[in-house]
C-alpha cells in the first residue's frame, strides 16, 4: 500500500510539473500559433497517457491504462501531425480530455471532502474545468488567445492542486510507514 502511495503521489507531482510548464509557456507566448498548441497539449497528453500506462496516477479511474493509451495515441497524433490538426479539433480533443478531469476532480473531491476541507479546492476545480468545456463547445467564435489563456489558466491550476495533493500524498505514506513501523511502539515494560 505504501508503495503504491508513493507510485501515485510521484505521478501526481510529474504530472503537475509537466502540466505547469506547458502552462507557462502557453500564457508566455501569446503569439503561438495553433501548431504549437497542439505540440504542446500533445505533449501533455503523453506524459498523462504514460502515467495511467505506468499506473502511476490513477485519479478516479480516469488515467487508468487503457484511458492512457488513448492519451498517448491523441498526444503523439497531436505533436506529428500538428497541421493536419484543425482548430476546431484542437478545441474538441481538450474539452473531451478536460471534461474527463473536471469529472475526476468532482468525485476526488466529494471523496476528499468527508476526511477535510482539500475536498474544496478539487471541486473549485471541477468547476473551473466545466466552465472552460462549456465554453469550448458554446462559444466557438472565440480567440485564439483567449482559447490558450483558458487552457493555460485551467492547466496550470489543475497542474498546482496536483502537485500540492502529490506532496501531501508522499507525507502521508511515510506518516503510515513510520506508525506500523515497531520502532515508535512503546513496551510498557520498559516504562516500569
Amino acid at each position: 500500500m505504501i508503495n503504491q502511495m508513493r507510485k501515485f503521489s510521484t505521478g501526481l507531482i510529474v504530472n503537475a510539473l509537466v502540466g505547469v510548464l506547458v502552462g507557462i509557456a502557453l500564457l508566455a507566448w501569446t503569439d503561438i500559433s495553433l501548431n504549437l498548441i497542439s505540440s504542446f497539449y500533445g505533449l501533455y497528453l503523453l506524459f498523462e497517457g504514460l502515467s495511467g500506462i505506468l499506473n502511476l496516477d490513477s485519479r478516479a479511474g480516469i488515467t487508468s491504462r487503457p484511458f492512457g493509451v488513448l492519451l498517448i495515441l491523441t498526444g503523439v497524433f497531436m505533436i506529428v501531425q500538428p497541421g493536419v490538426v484543425s482548430a476546431g479539433l484542437v478545441l474538441l480533443l481538450i474539452a473531451i480530455h478536460v471534461s474527463l478531469l473536471a469529472v475526476a476532480s468532482f468525485i476526488g473531491g466529494f471523496t476528499l471532502l468527508k476526511m477535510s476541507r482539500w475536498g474544496l479546492g478539487f471541486i473549485a476545480l471541477g468547476l473551473l474545468q466545466t466552465a472552460f468545456v462549456l465554453s469550448a463547445v458554446f462559444n466557438t467564435e472565440q480567440t485564439i488567445n483567449a482559447l490558450l489563456a483558458f487552457i493555460a489558466i485551467v492547466l496550470i491550476c489543475g497542474s498546482l492542486l496536483q502537485f500540492l495533493f502529490g506532496l501531501l500524498t508522499r507525507v502521508a505514506s511515510k506518516d503510515i510507514e513510520f506508525a506500523t513501523s515497531g520502532s515508535n511502539i512503546i513496551d510498557i515494560e520498559q516504562i516500569k
